[in-house]
């Protein structure tokens, strides 16, 4: 059982706003012009604060599909921001065709690189069998590795329990 929509938009907008306040931390906001001059340089952190701007309708009206699209160009570069915010578009079939596979994708990609948020959401992948085939053991590898869950694998009358446990708890 995932998080629903609802929450998914919640938690993507909460970073969106993380994002911009870190980025914009101490110098001047650039301007939507100014921003899709260097996005269409091939700037990857343009393209992916661009993709942003057009998925939360700050300055422009919001356009998943234009979101998207600045986010493919980011990711393709390696954008980890922009990877994970294209991993939640396609979970969520925000601009592009829900497509839960590709999802996973984009989220493992970003985990890859240390995003806290796309190893969150590539856990709950796993433990949901959402795009990917159900697997506890990367459940807890990713969600633990997020301090997400706590488990004692040595807990008496658990399916986790270790064989070589030494615990009495």
């Amino acid at each position: 059982m995932g998080l629903n929509r609802g929450m998914k938009t919640v938690l993507t907008t909460l970073l969106a706003i993380c994002v911009c306040l870190v980025i914009g931390c101490g110098e001047k906001t650039m301007d939507f012009e100014s921003l899709k001059a260097l996005a269409e340089k091939e700037d990857a952190k343009a393209q992916t604060n661009l993709g942003l701007m057009y998925d939360n309708g700050q300055g422009v009206g919001q356009d998943f599909k234009e979101a998207a699209k600045w986010y493919q160009k980011a990711a393709d570069q390696g954008d980890a921001d922009a990877q994970y915010n294209l991993g939640l578009m396609y979970d969520n079939g925000e601009g592009v065709k829900q497509n839960k596979k590709e999802a996973v994708n984009w989220y493992r990609k970003a985990a890859v690189q240390g995003l806290a948020g796309a190893q969150w959401w590539l856990g709950t992948m796993y433990r949901d069998g959402e795009g990917v085939v159900q697997d506890r053991v990367m459940t807890i590898i990713l969600l633990c590795y997020q301090g997400q869950i706590r488990v004692n694998p040595c807990r008496r009358n658990s399916s986790w329990r270790s064989r070589t446990c030494s615990h009495t708890s």
